[in-house]
């Protein structure tokens, strides 16, 4: 059952950041919509893939796509939350006409920068320290 809604929550963030972006003037220029659909379409399928293919434990290809799914999961729900701020103050696009398009390619690249700090911060071996407890005296 959780599989199901993590894939449908994962559908949605997929089909609103695609969508949004299919809106940013540097995107439309530079990538055409059928190769934007068929990046997102490939992205998903990868993530769709891992789940199912992470259930039978079949072996490296799995591991590769679950690593690859896991990653890209948490870089388009960054995508998406960043999406969603400059939504939430534009008013859904009726609110600064000029700027929302603007907006969204920043909204997509603060998204891919929060992905690359998060992405550094969890490749990072954990700071230990130790410390010297003095042990309790008991009062007199």
């Amino acid at each position: 059952m959780f599989g199901i809604i993590l894939l449908s929550v994962v559908t949605v963030m997929h089909v609103y950041a695609f969508w949004r972006a299919d809106s940013v003037p540097f995107l439309k220029r530079s990538v055409p919509r059928k190769l934007l659909l068929g990046i997102g379409i490939s992205l998903w399928a990868a993530f769709s893939l891992s789940r199912f293919l992470s259930h039978d434990n079949a072996g490296a290809l799995a591991w590769a796509l679950e690593v690859l799914g896991m990653n890209w999961m948490a870089v388009i729900f960054l995508i998406t939350v960043s999406l969603l701020a400059v939504d939430l103050i534009t008013g859904f696009g009726f609110l600064l006409l000029r700027l929302v398009p603007w907006l969204r390619g920043f909204a997509l690249v603060a998204g891919g920068v929060l992905s690359v700090f998060a992405l550094v911060q969890g490749l990072r071996p954990p700071g230990v320290q130790n410390y010297d407890v003095a042990p309790l005296r008991p009062s007199l």
